[in-house]
């Protein structure tokens, strides 16, 4: 795995444990958004856990 390949895996994975995106964007070093999201990169795991979270948004509106 090259240092490269890192920087790809960083973001995602910082978003993804909670992180705000601004402080992720200091962390990070990035000082634009335009480079930020050229590294948070999404995958398929991304697109089903947004579809579950909404799911289960909606439920719980339907329970109220």
């Amino acid at each position: 795995m090259l240092i490269h390949d890192l920087r790809h895996s960083t973001v995602p994975n910082i978003i993804r444990s909670g992180v705000p995106e601004a402080v992720a964007m200091e962390i990070r070093g990035h000082k634009t958004s335009n480079v930020f999201v050229r590294y948070n990169i999404t995958s398929e795991y991304d697109s089903r856990q947004a579809v579950q979270t909404t799911q289960a948004y909606v439920r719980s509106l339907a329970e109220k």
